[in-house]
């Protein structure tokens, strides 16, 4: 159990916990700091806030077995106050960074421990501040992925502070792929909580949505009255092609006619001219007829 019966047991369980400290710093590789050796030190003299302190440093910077001792002292209350979802973020780092497979099922089996009796409320606190650990780069490797699963987790169980974090990852692309629609859905979810800054970011998004909207609606207004307009002008340009065909069309008949009239005038002005020439061919025919008559008539 997390929870010793009076002071017996505490010691009982505190020597344990000395003893699997002692073990990992023996078995491990070389601490990142050498502050870990001195929080040994303090936790065996019973100076439980000094070694809290120390090993703090060392499992902000990253060292899986500092990183163990914290989790089991924010249990237990040794040092600092217990705090049973910021045990379980510092043995779920320390399972994330050990390499020694031993001290890694070491660190399940006791973060394992304190979910059997976290509270929803806890674990979703727990959830939201592992996957901040992972964001920033903090006590762990920088992952942006796992940040967001672990957000994303913090988020579904209803915690607002991880709601309105999934909305802005979301929304930036961190870790998971750009959704402007299931950001605002989370902003809302955590809104609903009354989460101030989710409500500032609903109000930014919904102004942007809706000016995003009347955009695109400006462009679909523009481009259907250019459409219109090119229609017009294609309707213009064929009319002005049918009537230019049309006046070419009549200018055309209108010349033909008229060269037909004066091919007829022609033609009338050569028969006249013809039948004028053969009337006078004639007269002057009948004409020396006549004389060819008086003169022969002369001179009988």
């Amino acid at each position: 159990m997390l929870r010793g019966n009076g002071k017996k047991a505490h010691g009982f369980c505190a020597a344990i916990f000395v003893a699997l400290v002692l073990a990992m710093t023996a078995l491990a590789p070389a601490p990142a700091r050498a502050d870990y050796a001195s929080g040994v030190a303090a936790y065996q003299q019973g100076d439980h806030r000094k070694a809290f302190t120390l090993w703090m440093a060392d499992a902000s910077a990253g060292d899986p077995k500092a990183q163990h001792s914290i989790g089991v002292m924010y249990s237990r209350g040794e040092g600092t106050g217990r705090d049973y979802a910021l045990a379980y973020m510092w043995l779920t780092l320390a399972a994330a960074n050990f390499k020694v497979e031993t001290h890694r099922k070491r660190s399940i089996r006791a973060r394992d421990n304190i979910a059997r009796v976290l509270t929803p409320c806890q674990r979703m606190e727990a959830e939201y501040f592992i996957g901040l650990k992972y964001q920033g780069g903090k006590g762990v490797p920088l992952n942006p992925v796992a940040a967001g699963e672990w957000v994303r987790r913090s988020a579904e169980r209803g915690y607002a502070p991880a709601q309105y974090r999934l909305g802005l990852m979301l929304g930036n692309g961190q870790g998971m792929a750009v959704d402007q629609g299931e950001a605002l859905y989370w902003f809302r979810r955590a809104a609903e909580q009354d989460h101030a800054d989710a409500q500032a970011a609903v109000a930014a998004a919904e102004y942007h949505l809706s000016r995003k909207k009347a955009q695109a609606q400006a462009k679909a207004k523009a481009e259907a009255e250019a459409r219109k307009a090119a229609e017009l002008k294609a309707t213009a340009e064929a009319a002005a092609k049918d009537q230019a065909q049309a006046k070419a069309k009549v200018q055309a008949q209108t010349k033909a006619e008229a060269e037909a009239r004066k091919a007829a005038e022609l033609m009338a002005q050569a028969k006249a001219e013809a039948e004028a020439r053969k009337a006078a061919k004639l007269k002057a025919t009948a004409e020396a007829a006549a004389k060819d008559q008086a003169q022969a008539k002369a001179k009988a």
